[in-house]
């Protein structure tokens, strides 16, 4: 569930998105890492830091890339840390 201690950043969280389907979620916090989230059980799938803070993030129609904005504009495969 949000909001719990599983699903949260050192700092403030500053963007949320879903994947289609809801099976995880990405957020993207001022502690300057994005993190994609197995929606049931809360578990940290993929942590990317960033070198400025995000303040926006997306997950692609086909759930395939989810990408962060701040200073740069990131795109990575959800389960891994490889950018697209």
């Amino acid at each position: 569930r949000l909001g719990t201690a599983a699903l949260r950043h050192a700092g403030t969280v500053l963007a949320v998105a879903a994947a289609p389907g809801g099976r995880w979620v990405a957020s993207a916090g001022a502690d300057r890492e994005v993190r994609v989230w197995d929606a049931r059980t809360g578990a940290v799938r993929t942590r990317v830091g960033t070198a400025d803070e995000p303040t926006a993030v997306a997950v692609a129609a086909s759930g395939r890339v989810v990408a962060a904005a701040g200073g740069k504009l990131r795109a990575w495969d959800p389960g891994g840390t490889n950018p697209v």
